[in-house]
């Protein structure tokens, strides 16, 4: 913001609001010239007694109250004008156009004729749409033999991208191709939302239905058009299945799925859109979307800057001056006004307030604030225990977010409180809560999996267990040993020769006949030399002291002899316990983080509410 005003490009935005300034000057001159006549008192008192009748600061004032109207009138007037000097960016409109796009997840997109299938340039496609569409709504409906909301109508694209990655055809509850629903879904979409003008684009390999050729046509009553874009390539390939193998018809001959480009380009004419194959460079989509995504230029860029270039209003600097006349019309609490506006000028703790906070509920706060990552955040702000819950299991209080867990009795909710045990390391309670799961529903896929995977884990670590402590048993055998050995040995433990033989017989003590490697062995000899030159008495004590010193050698060798098996054992304890860590780790790595299954229930879902319709055969993939 500048403050050097440019006098040539002056003007006012609506100058016809300085008429309103012609009732202002008339009652200001009505007033002047009431109050003039009404203190008109020169006429019939004499001039010298005037000034002692009539008080002058009164009089003043009175004079003075037109004159104050009459600046803020002016003021005020001025600034509703709008004075302009400068022009500043500003976004002249938003486009609202909608874009629904229909996804095929039958098995024929997961033929490999696009490596690694034609699923993955589909998503990849979808993705690379919502990375460039930056105005308008978008939603996102996958079909099979039946259609599904996956996000409904929004310009929150980061929303629908994270949901891209978990579509596949494992995820849909049936299976065929059914485009007929999936433009009914859409349509329904789009009326829901208000939109009259509106495209849907169809991402698939083909189009075997009928009736969808119908609605298409149906669409150009409704300005909605229908574009497609072709996966896959018209020689064809297998269908791979995720067990192994190829999907097979009913002879039992492999399904080769080819992709029919001239039904999408037929339905595509009837529905007044365009048909693209899918490319790698990019022109898939200019085609399609000739004005929204196509990349700008640096002129045309330039151009659409200076058209959104607008006068910005500066009639706001005038209500500094408006509020100070303002101040004086308090009369006598004028001075505590200022004070007042004083205080206000003052920085103050600033608390974001956004307009969109006012029409969402706590819930709906916290799952925005859930998307930006801040779990702990989001977990105190959701006022829904399932929800909160979830935000603490990711944001890693797993033991609380078991808890919150254990108030539902459904089966999600166990599933869901067995994963928070299984992250907090308590494996007996988790496969409980996987078992009460799997006891409200059997065919809890996920359950069932996670239980069969903490039970094998519980299996392996049992035997580590016992390994372990056979391994233990084998030390305090091995220390039993060494001690009975060393008992054996106390009583031949004699200076020597007696003691040299015991050596030869037992070679894991150390050899006492040099006196070099035994200092003990010197010391034995100095001994008997001097006791062959001493009297009985002392040869006596001499003899019990050398004994009593061979008796505490042998026994602080029998201790480090037993230590040594006791501190083995301890470091394959502590060795057992580190591998069986890493293991659990290992293991955790291994749950599944499948965003998927969210939508897989919720298909399944709605799947099960849906009402069974007489449906025309086609083909299951």
């Amino acid at each position: 913001m500048t403050f050097a005003i440019d006098w040539q490009s002056l003007h006012l935005l609506r100058p016809w609001w300085l008429l309103a300034l012609l009732p202002a000057f008339w009652l200001a001159w009505r007033s002047w010239r009431a109050q003039n006549r009404s203190s008109d008192w020169s006429k019939v008192v004499d001039a010298e007694l005037l000034p002692h009748l009539l008080e002058g600061e009164q009089s003043t004032r009175r004079r003075f109250w037109p004159l104050l109207m009459l600046c803020g009138w002016v003021i005020a007037t001025l600034a509703i004008s709008g004075p302009a000097w400068q022009k500043l960016p500003q976004p002249l409109y938003m486009q609202e156009s909608a874009l629904v796009i229909l996804l095929d997840l039958s098995r024929s997109m997961d033929a490999n004729d696009l490596t690694p299938s034609r699923l993955t340039h589909a998503r990849l496609k979808i993705l690379d749409i919502l990375a460039q569409r930056h105005e308008g709504q978008t939603g996102l409906v996958v079909y099979t033999d039946e259609a599904y909301v996956v996000s409904p109508l929004t310009d929150d694209n980061r929303t629908i991208a994270n949901l891209v990655p978990a579509l596949s055809s494992e995820v849909m509850p049936s299976q065929g191709s059914r485009l007929s629903v999936a433009i009914e879904r859409a349509n329904k979409l789009l009326d829901d939302a208000g939109f009259q003008n509106a495209q849907l684009l169809v991402v698939s390999d083909g189009v075997n239905d009928q009736r969808a050729f119908d609605l298409a046509q149906q669409l150009a009553t409704q300005n909605r058009t229908l574009s497609t874009l072709a996966i896959g390539n018209q020689q064809g390939s297998p269908i791979p299945l995720s067990s192994g193998g190829f999907l097979k018809d009913s002879d039992g001959a492999i399904v080769i799925s080819k992709a029919d480009h001239a039904s999408l380009q037929r339905i595509a004419a009837l529905g007044g859109g365009r048909y693209t194959p899918l490319r790698h460079d990019g022109s898939d989509l200019t085609t399609l979307f000739p004005e929204e995504l196509q990349p700008l230029d640096h002129g045309v860029e330039s151009e659409r800057q200076q058209s959104q270039q607008q006068w910005h209003d500066e009639g706001v600097w005038l209500l500094l001056p408006l509020l100070i006349l303002a101040a004086f019309a308090f009369r006598r609490g004028w001075l505590f006004s200022v004070v007042f506006c004083v205080l206000l000028i003052q920085p103050q703790t600033s608390y974001a307030l956004e307009w969109d906070h006012l029409w969402q509920s706590r819930d709906q706060q916290a799952a925005n604030t859930m998307q930006l990552q801040q779990f702990q955040q989001a977990a105190e702000q959701f006022a829904d225990p399932l929800w909160q819950a979830s935000a603490l299991y990711r944001a890693g209080d797993y033991q609380q977010a078991a808890e919150l867990f254990s108030q539902y009795n459904t089966a999600d909710s166990h599933y869901n409180r067995g994963n928070a045990l299984a992250k907090a390391g308590q494996l007996p309670e988790a496969i409980a809560a996987y078992q009460a799961a799997l006891e409200i529903d059997p065919k809890h896929q996920d359950s069932q999996f996670n239980l069969a995977l903490l039970q094998s884990l519980m299996e392996q670590q049992q035997d580590q267990q016992s390994d372990s402590n056979q391994q233990g048993d084998e030390g305090e055998q091995q220390a039993g040993e060494s001690q009975q050995q060393g008992e054996d040995g106390e009583p031949q433990s004699q200076p020597g020769e007696q003691s040299g033989e015991q050596s030869e017989q037992q070679p894991s003590s150390s050899q006492p006949s040099n006196s070099e490697e035994n200092p003990n062995a010197s010391e034995s000899s100095a001994a008997t030399e001097q006791n062959e030159s001493t009297e009985e008495g002392d040869d006596t004590a001499q003899a019990t002291q050398q004994t009593e010193n061979k008796t505490g050698d042998e026994s602080n060798a029998e201790q480090a002899q037993q230590a040594e098996p006791q501190e083995s054992a301890q470091s394959e304890s502590d060795a057992a316990a580190e591998e069986q860590a890493q293991y659990l780790q290992q293991w955790l790595r291994r749950i599944p983080d499948d965003p998927g299954g969210l939508l897989r229930r919720k298909f399944e879902q709605q799947h099960q509410q849906q009402q069974p319709q007489q449906r025309e055969e086609h083909q299951p993939w």
